[in-house]
This record gives C-alpha cells, sequence and structure tokens, in this order.
C-alpha cells in the first residue's frame, strides 16, 4: 500500500500531546505534553474510502519552538493564575525589552543617548524614556461595555437616551506609562502606528506636568534572523482556516466545498495536472476555528460575571466533523492542527493544543501535529511563526499592516492582554519575539487574503501571509517553498 511506501520521518521535533481533558492549563493532572517525540508505532486504516485515495508523500525536515508557549504546572500553582493581576506580565514584557529598546536608540538615534525615567527628566530636558503605550479609545472592546450593553443599566453622561454602544464621551488619546509615572503623549506619533501595549523608547521632552512631546519612536532592536536556505525543497504547504463547523447547522456550500476540497488535495477526482499540484503538499496547516465559536455578546456577559467560568461546552457534532476530515487527510499527508475561536483550548493566548483524545478516528495517527496558537516553527530551515489571527485582526483589518507593527514591537501579540484574551503569567512573557526573527509570519482568520515580503532593519525580511476564513471564501492558501510564492485555490461551485 502507499502507506508502506511513505519516506521514514525526518522531524527533529514535532507536538504529540496526549492530553486527558480539554482544558489542560486548568488541570493539576500531568498532561503529558512532549514536543520532543517523534511519531513512532504509527497505525492508519488502511482501507482506501470511496472519497479518498492514499498516496505517497514525501516528507521535509522540521523543529517546533514552541515549547514556551506552553502552560506549565508552575505557571498555574505559583499562586492562583486567576486572581494574578496582569501587571507581572507587562514588568516581564519591560524588563526584557528595555534593554532591546536601550540598545536601538544608541545605533539609530546618538550612541550618548541620554536615558532617563519621566519622574527624573528636568525642565526643558530631552532625552529618551522607556515604557509601555496604552492607547485610550472610546470604541475599544470592553467586557464592562458588553454587560452594560446588554442589561442597557449605564447610560451617556451628556445624555438623556440609553446609549448602547458609548460608555463615556471623551478623546481618543495615546498613554505612555514607564516604571514612575504615566503621561499623555503629543508631537511625532501617530495612534495607528503604535500598538497598545508595546514597549518603545520615546526621544523628547515634557511640555506640561502630564504630557510629553514626542520628537522620535524608536523600537527594541530585533532578534537576529537566520540565514535562509539558498536549496530548498520543490514542495508546498498549505493553510486553511475558518472551517466554522456547527454539525448538521453547517452551511450546505460549506460542506460541497470541503468536500471538492478534500478531493482536491488528496489527488483524486481531478486531471493530472491538478493532480500533481495537489501531491506537491507535503503539510496543511489548519489554522484556528474549526469550530463555529457561541455568541460572542452571551459569552462576554458571562465572562463578565465570572471570571472563573468553564470554557463553553464543545458542539460534538462539530467536533466529529473535524474529527471526520482529519482522519481522511492524515492518510495522504502531515496535518498540523491549531487552535482559535470556538475550538476546544484554553481561550487565552497562548492557546494550548487542541487534546488528542478529542479525535477518536483522527487523534491516533502520528500524522497528526497538534499545535499551540500561536506556534513557532522551522521548516526545511525556513522560521515560520503561525497563528490562527486574533492577534493579528485585533491590530488592523490588514494582516501586512498588523503583522509589520508585531515585527516592530518584537511581541506576538502586544494588545494581549489587553483586548486579546491572554494567560496571567507571573514572572515570564512567553511572546516576546527572542529566538529570531521569522521568515514567514502566516495569520489564520483574516478579513480577506493578503500577502507581501516586508524589509525590515539590517536586511531583515519577512513574507507576510493572511489566511481567509474558508467558510466565507472557500478558499485555502499555499505557499511554494522553493520559491516563496503565494498563491491561493479556491472550491466553490460558481
Amino acid at each position: 500500500s502507499a502507506l508502506h511506501r511513505r519516506n521514514a520521518f525526518s522531524n527533529t521535533s514535532t507536538y504529540s500531546p496526549n492530553i486527558t481533558c480539554f482544558n489542560p492549563a486548568l488541570s493539576s493532572k500531568k498532561c503529558g505534553l512532549n514536543l520532543d517525540d517523534s511519531p513512532s508505532g504509527i497505525t492508519l486504516e488502511t482501507t482506501i474510502t470511496s472519497m479518498v485515495q492514499e498516496h505517497h508523500r514525501d516528507t521535509i525536515t522540521s523543529k517546533n519552538h514552541s515549547h514556551r508557549f506552553l502552560i506549565t504546572p508552575q505557571d498555574i500553582t505559583i499562586t492562583d493564575c486567576f486572581d494574578r493581576q496582569y501587571y507581572h506580565c507587562y514588568t516581564a514584557r519591560f524588563d526584557v525589552l528595555k534593554s532591546r529598546v536601550a540598545v536601538n536608540a544608541k545605533k539609530l538615534a546618538d550612541p550618548n543617548v541620554v536615558i532617563r525615567r519621566l519622574e527624573d527628566l528636568g525642565d526643558d530636558e530631552t532625552a529618551l524614556v522607556i515604557g509601555t503605550i496604552e492607547k485610550r479609545i472610546d470604541s475599544r472592546p470592553s467586557v464592562l461595555k458588553e454587560l452594560a450593553e446588554d442589561e442597557q443599566k449605564i447610560k451617556d453622561a451628556d445624555e438623556n437616551e440609553p446609549a448602547p454602544c458609548i460608555l463615556f464621551k471623551k478623546k481618543d488619546q495615546i498613554e505612555f506609562e514607564d516604571e514612575t509615572q504615566i503621561v499623555k503623549l503629543s508631537g511625532n506619533i501617530d495612534m495607528k502606528e503604535v500598538p497598545t501595549g508595546s514597549v518603545v523608547g520615546l526621544y523628547g521632552k515634557m511640555v506640561t506636568e502630564t504630557t510629553f512631546e514626542v520628537s522620535k519612536v524608536v523600537w527594541p532592536t530585533q532578534a537576529k534572523q537566520n540565514e535562509l536556505p539558498e536549496e530548498r525543497p520543490p514542495y508546498t504547504i498549505a493553510f486553511i482556516s475558518g472551517l466554522n463547523m456547527s454539525g448538521e447547522e453547517t452551511l450546505t456550500k460549506t460542506r460541497g466545498a470541503l468536500e471538492l476540497f478534500t478531493r482536491w488535495i488528496s489527488g483524486s477526482g481531478t486531471g493530472r495536472k491538478e493532480a500533481e499540484k495537489a501531491l506537491r503538499i507535503v503539510r496543511l496547516f489548519i489554522c484556528g476555528s474549526s469550530i463555529s465559536a457561541p455568541d460572542l455578546k452571551t459569552e462576554m456577559s458571562e465572562m463578565a460575571r465570572s471570571i472563573t467560568r468553564e470554557d463553553p461546552f464543545v458542539n460534538q457534532a462539530a467536533l466529529n466533523l473535524v474529527d471526520d476530515l482529519i482522519s481522511t487527510l492524515v492518510k495522504t499527508m502531515e496535518v498540523d492542527l491549531l487552535p482559535g475561536v470556538g475550538d476546544p483550548s484554553l481561550t487565552m493566548i497562548p492557546q494550548q493544543p487542541f487534546p488528542r483524545c478529542a479525535f477518536a478516528k483522527g487523534g491516533p495517527s502520528g500524522y497528526l501535529r497538534l499545535h499551540t496558537n500561536p506556534s513557532d516553527i522551522t521548516i526545511a530551515g525556513i522560521d515560520f511563526i503561525v497563528s490562527s489571527g486574533q492577534n493579528v485582526s485585533d491590530l488592523s483589518e490588514s494582516p501586512v499592516e498588523a503583522v509589520s507593527l508585531i515585527l516592530k514591537s518584537q511581541h506576538i501579540s502586544p494588545t494581549c492582554p489587553d483586548t486579546v484574551d491572554g494567560f496571567p503569567f507571573e514572572d515570564r512573557d512567553p511572546l516576546i519575539i527572542d529566538r529570531c526573527f521569522p521568515h514567514v509570519v502566516v495569520a489564520g482568520n483574516q478579513a480577506r487574503a493578503e500577502s507581501k515580503q516586508v524589509d525590515f532593519e539590517d536586511g531583515r525580511s519577512c513574507l507576510v501571509v493572511g489566511v481567509p476564513s474558508f467558510s466565507e471564501t472557500h478558499s485555502i492558501t499555499l505557499l511554494d517553498l522553493k520559491t516563496l510564492e503565494v498563491s491561493h485555490k479556491y472550491f466553490g461551485f460558481d
């Protein structure tokens, strides 16, 4: 059979989680996560279904660097994790990035630049201050606002009628906080160019007791980028996101498009040229939101009332559909699965891998990799950061613009835990980009398909890839590893 013709696995690191609970981060039981085990004892069904045939696919070397995203027993038991303030996480972020801002300031601005704390600035003294950006935006997402809107208990301060979308009327502004003080910002700084939660250096001076005038923004020095291999394999990686399965309620068009996709990627039911194109795909990334999320307004209201609530009940019929899909796909290729909004994983970033026990059919296969969201992976010498897209969509509708801000700030999700829900780490921030500067950043569940090669300082360059929701566009994204060209494949009925 084709199974026996597969090349041996050459991966130096893969996920092989053996999780027995839907919420591993909240379980006191050791979940057995081991990111260094290679698949062994693989048992796959040899039956050829009517929809898909098994084909030989080569495998490519890969290494998973996502260990830091795993929530460890120590992260949970230092103190009750849900009694913590997020101050500790911001402090850990600031402590790491402060020195990198100072290095960049001396390189880009002045080797003799004076670094001060806000409280130590003299009258009319121009200096560099380092701290954290916080944007005060009237329309920003808010649990309190969602609760008020639902119960109509808060009225606008300036009007007699209910204002479901407004808590208070005030002008949007940017604030800046260092270890000692909070100030408002003016001058040469744009609200769109600095995300909340980013650690930056600001060169300027105090113009009033509460206002700092910015003349220059200094970002943290960027992590070193590894050399991109000159010789790369002639294979393709496919990305799909936003299946949004909802059991029997899954839309007929989505079901039909998914069946066309499954036939095509398996190399069956298509012409020779298309079959050859499909069989060059050696890995498929499913980038989150495989299961349709519950009504977000209801969920936000519940969150406001009880922050320690259990995660929403998973639609078992929808989960079975995802399992059926995975069990079909792993017969032909390696599948990498990330959790996202609506999926059975802790909703806080970094989301933990799907529990393998959730997939009765596809779970036992060693060709299924269960990842964190986000994930840091090297494939064929190319460094990837892959996410389900919450961190990107929160910054901009344009994946290219959002990822550019992410890489400037050297943080995978700068708005976490402010407007993106995040785990309250005690003494570390695993989302800091410090291992290396990525060659490719992939974000799932984006408003539109978008890709662009973006250049950064000192010759660094990154390919940004936005993957749209399959349930809305019926399309997948393909990345040619040899040329790094991005294309899209549509599976509609037009």
